[in-house]
């Protein structure tokens, strides 16, 4: 079974995702803040990370900077979760300072290529 840690301090959208995850085959674990997720990443080995931008104790830039020089977790896909661009958030100069690509997603979040992701994750365990 595929193991994704999800990463988000909001326990709604944490829940939502998890219960998601529980749903397509996959064995969900979160965390609330980024300390608590890089800790989580390092005992449970995620094959996906799912990881929220703005968290509090440590942002998600900074766990994910930890997380991909860490070599017990280097290898773990690591999708991003943020809001979208707000005033004062510099999201694409963020993910390029960590050698990552920037994209937007719609309203409907993940859409198809996300949850196809996702589902193929959970099929393959």
């Amino acid at each position: 079974m595929t193991k994704i840690l999800v990463v988000e301090d909001d326990q709604d959208v944490r829940n939502l995702l998890v219960d998601s995850l529980s749903d397509i085959g996959c064995d969900g674990v979160e965390a609330s803040d980024g300390e608590a997720g890089f800790q989580c990443a390092l005992e449970e080995h995620p094959d996906i990370i799912l990881l929220g931008a703005t968290l509090p104790i440590m942002d998600g830039f900074e766990v994910l900077q930890k997380l991909k020089s860490n070599p017990t977790t280097s290898t773990a896909l690591i999708i991003m979760l943020a809001q979208g661009p707000r005033a004062g958030h510099q999201y694409p100069i963020g993910c390029r300072s960590v050698g990552l690509h920037y994209e937007t997603l719609g309203a409907g979040g993940l859409g198809s290529s996300g949850y196809g992701l996702l589902g193929k994750a959970g099929k393959s365990a």
